[in-house]
């Protein structure tokens, strides 16, 4: 099965600009490969270099080794467009200092870098402010693995009920293993599930180990599995700081490893007023829910299981950023505790907002009849219920079920110009 990358329709409107393209991810997301990709369809002079492997380093030791070599064996000359690729660039000796030292000298030369990690530039302080585009790849998207297996979609009740079983399928294989491409493509599950739980005893041992200072490697586990367990919860830090046994700014710090290592992400509430929204809890959701359900052992029980509220949310998370900017979308709630689960500001004055209802035949909640009354004079609002079966769109009100969400979102109406 060959998975079509929608980032990289993105990538290439950036190819024949100036800046450095930083593709970053989790490891293992198919960073590799997507960069083979744009390299094997380019063009005229180009290099690619693995930047971990241990003879190019042996050889590389700062940016004018790296250019005579460029000379030498690949025709590199400043009168003409060179396209270089350095994957894993992180590697490099004083990695984004050394790729601004050839950004500066030598104009002709396009560069694409991959890393895995914020984590990993920690001692790197130098910047690339205005000399790079940072482009995220994540996990396969529903959306991709869907396309690939059944070709063109349509966003239609009828194209819906005549493949259900099919999508359906794929829709729970999805939330029980996620979208790590070498899990979506291989069908054994025993398999499966060893490679989720050898990711997560490596993320542990690579990305934290040897780029952080955990202390307290039991408190950070710990914590792990309690988000996992809570995914969709608000996070209160003092509570798990109490919970766990250690301060308020080491929660603050483990949440933030965990974001730069691309393992979650976090939903700020909707305001308008930007400090109280800053300074309000967020929810956390995983940015593949196959090492969400490895981390609590449930990967298999999600069939089986009923009640699949939550990893349904996390899956709405996921298409929501596939779609819109991170920073966009945010969770709604009132001291009086009416809920939304998802609010995205399409425009200063456009908003969508999402409840999660995964059952049959949901309709438009309390909260968000509230909230359009509240809100519906000056603001053009479009309420979507995420549902297990129920497909209906009437005038503006959306019920739309789950393995669906992500083609409305791509369609007009949803657009945040």
């Amino acid at each position: 099965m060959k998975v079509k990358r929608n980032l990289k329709e993105q990538i290439l409107k950036w190819i024949e600009r100036p800046e450095v393209i930083i593709l970053r991810g989790a490891r293992r997301v198919g960073k590799t490969t997507l960069m083979r990709e744009i390299f094997d369809e380019l063009t005229g002079n180009k290099a690619f270099f693995t930047c971990d492997d241990i003879d190019f380093l042996n050889r590389v030791k700062s940016p004018d080794d790296l250019i005579f070599i460029l000379r030498r064996e690949f025709g590199f000359n400043e009168s003409s467009k060179f396209y270089l690729f350095l994957d894993e660039f992180h590697y490099l000796p004083s990695a984004t200092r050394f790729v601004k030292n050839l950004f500066d000298r030598y104009r002709n030369l396009k560069m694409f870098v991959s890393g895995s990690s914020a984590v990993e530039m920690i001692k790197d302080i130098e910047p690339l402010t205005g000399r790079s585009v940072e482009f995220k790849l994540y996990p396969f998207g529903f959306d991709e693995i869907l396309s690939a297996v059944m070709g063109k979609i349509e966003a239609s009740p009828s194209f819906f009920e005549i493949y259900r079983m099919d999508i359906g399928r794929l829709f729970y294989d999805y939330l029980s293993y996620g979208g790590f491409p070498e899990v979506v493509l291989e069908n054994d599950v025993d398999v499966r599930l060893r490679w989720l739980a050898e990711y997560i005893h490596r993320y542990v041992e690579k990305d934290v180990i040897h780029f952080t200072r955990v202390d307290n490697f039991q408190a950070f586990n710990n914590m792990l599995r309690i988000l996992a367990a809570q995914v969709g919860n608000t996070v209160a830090f003092s509570e798990l700081s109490n919970t766990l046994g250690v301060s308020y700014p080491t929660i603050v710090r483990y949440l933030n490893i965990l974001q730069s290592t691309f393992l979650i992400e976090r939903v700020n509430p909707f305001s308008r007023n930007p400090r109280t929204e800053l300074t309000k809890s967020p929810k956390i959701y995983f940015i593949d829910l196959g090492i969400r359900n490895r981390l609590l052992g449930i990967n298999e029980s999600i069939r089986l299981n009923p009640d699949i509220g939550r990893e349904v949310e996390n899956f709405v998370y996921l298409a929501l950023r596939e779609v819109f900017e991170q920073e966009k979308i945010h969770y709604y709630r009132t001291t009086s505790g009416a809920e939304i689960d998802f609010i995205v500001e399409l425009s200063y004055k456009k908003f969508l907002i999402i409840e999660v209802k995964y059952r049959p035949n949901p309709r438009l909640t309390p909260s968000m009849r509230n909230f359009m009354k509240k809100y519906g004079d000056d603001f053009e609002i479009y309420p979507i219920i995420v549902s297990k079966d129920t497909y209906s769109v009437e005038g503006n009100i959306s019920i739309i079920p789950a393995p669906m969400l992500i083609f409305e979102l791509r369609k007009d109406k949803f657009s945040t110009q």
